[in-house]
Order: structure tokens, then sequence, then C-alpha cells
């Protein structure tokens, strides 16, 4: 019987309702891993929604809810959702919505005080694939309306939260000279049109990184495409084996890949399999944020079909 594999990488970032059911509740310690109900740091509670999404997924870190999830599929959440994040004193601090993995629509945010703290959205730049970030509303803490429409000073600035964000919004877009400091680093970087010309990031411990892309994710030093054909042909099924497996795994800052983990399993041979093979290919080309290389985690579905 001859399979079919399919692959997909996924990166890992006010509702009123009638009666919920609570399906199932899942406790993790503060590395993700399976805790008991009486020990625990992250309470991810699974119930049934029914209205414009089946379940809801609720995150609860150190017994304070972190966020709320509304999605269709469990097993690959940001395929289409609706996330809605909480400060820790209950206020929404931000709404936002997925499609296909992506932001999609106007993205909302509030202080902790309820006041409206931003508007924003993404645009994706053809050649690149890059995304833009188009700031349509800011307001600072004192409830100055900084940016109005598209333009204005947007000045980003909280000493207690160690934020400070500071430069110009023109036409939608970042424009010029932006600056960045926080405790652990001191950043500046210049935009044309939203697009990142230069970037210089300075770090407390005397580490300097320049730049031209924000965020550059890890990749196979072979490519794609040479990845899913080398698991396609080293995994072997029988023909009793199809369905969707989900394996979750990390790219260290030396394009080690750490931490595998099945989410979703088809038989724990073939899952075990699995495992091994992402081991024994080798290093990839790691990750980098403003410069510095990242631990980035990825979600790989394969899809085995029967044909």
């Amino acid at each position: 019987m001859k399979k079919i594999f399919t692959f997909c990488f996924f990166i890992i970032y006010t509702c009123s309702f009638a009666q919920t059911e609570i399906l199932k509740t899942i406790y993790e310690d503060s590395l993700g891993e399976t805790a008991s109900n009486d020990n625990f740091y992250i309470k991810k509670e699974y119930s049934f929604h029914g209205k414009d999404y089946i379940f809801k997924i609720s995150n609860f870190k150190k017994s304070i809810l972190e966020k709320d999830i509304f999605t269709d599929d469990t097993t690959n959440i940001y395929l289409k959702a609706k996330v809605i994040s909480y400060h820790k004193n209950g206020v929404i601090a931000e709404i936002s919505h997925y499609e296909k993995n992506s932001i999609v629509n106007e993205v909302n945010t509030w202080y902790d005080n309820g006041q409206s703290k931003e508007i924003f959205k993404f645009l994706e730049d053809q050649k690149t694939k890059s995304k833009i970030k188009l700031i349509s509303q800011f307001w600072d803490k004192d409830n100055n309306h900084l940016v109005i429409n598209g333009n204005g000073e947007y000045k980003n600035i909280d000493p207690e939260n160690n934020i400070y964000e500071v430069g110009k919004v023109q036409n939608y877009r970042k424009s010029g000279i932006w600056e960045l400091k926080s405790k652990q680093y001191s950043i500046q970087e210049n935009y044309e049109e939203g697009k990142l010309i230069f970037g210089k990031a300075v770090y407390t411990d005397g580490e300097t990184y320049e730049y031209k892309e924000i965020e550059i994710r890890p990749k196979p030093k072979k490519g794609f495409e040479h990845f899913y054909q080398y698991v396609g042909k080293k995994l072997k099924v029988r023909g009793d084996w199809y369905g969707k497996m989900m394996i979750q795994f990390v790219v260290d800052k030396n394009g080690e890949l750490i931490d595998l983990k099945i989410k979703k399993g088809i038989s724990p041979e073939l899952d075990a399999s699995a495992i091994e093979i992402l081991k024994e290919y080798g290093k990839w080309i790691p990750g980098k944020y403003r410069g510095k290389a990242v631990k980035v985690q990825y979600l790989l579905p394969i899809t085995i079909k029967q044909s």
C-alpha cells in the first residue's frame, strides 16, 4: 500500500459564553512538561465553545489567567483562532485573530487600567514575504493620542515595566530612527516606509549585533525541500498506519534539534522512528532575532494518507 506524506511547518508568539463544559485539563511545569494538579506552573483548560470556534483553551500561569484561545483545531491551534491576552489584574491586554498561523485583521491592545493603547495590523511584503507593521493609533499611558490615523510620534515609555520604544510613524509605517531600551540592551533602527534598513543592538554584557532583518527563522542547511524528502524516504510505515502526527522540537542557538516531543502520534513505533529520523538529520542554520542567535520552537505536522 502506497503512502502519501504531506508536511507543513508552524512556528510556535470581551466575549460571553453559554454554559461551559471542561473537556480536559492539562498541567505543565515551567518547561512545558506534564505536571501534577498540585504542583504545576501552567494550567490549560480545554472546553467546548460551539459558536464561531469549537474549542476554548485557557492558559493559567501561577493560577493567573494569561490567555484565552478560541480555535477549531486543538492540534494546530493557530490555523484559525481568536486570542485574548490578559494583564495580571484580569483586564484585557490584547485581542488578535489568526488564520493559517498568521495574524490577520487589526490587533487591539489596552493598558492594565482598560485604557486604549494601540491599534495595528501587519502587511506582508510580496517580494521578501516579510511583514510590515502598520500602526493606526497609539495612546501613551497618560491617554495622549500620539499617533492618529497612521501619523504621529510613537512614545511607549513605561519605566515600571522596563519599556522604552520611541520613533516616528508616517503613513502608518515606521519612519527614520527608532530607539528601544531595556535593562538588557540598547537598540537603534533605521526605517524607510516601514522597512528596516539597518539595526544595531548593544547588550549590557558587551555583545553588539548589526542586522538588516528583525527575525531570521531557522532552516535546514540544505533547505526545506531536502529535509522533507529525507524524512519522507526514511519514515517507514505499515499499511494500517495513517493519520496526522505532530512533532514539536526546538532549534537551539547552535542549530541542534532538541526537546523533540510527539504532540500527537499515530503509533508508538512510528512515533519513536520519526523522533530518531529528526535527530539523525543533522544541524540547522539557527534562527536570529535582531542579529543574535536564539532558540526557536517548531511544530511539524506529518500527514500519512492511504492511496
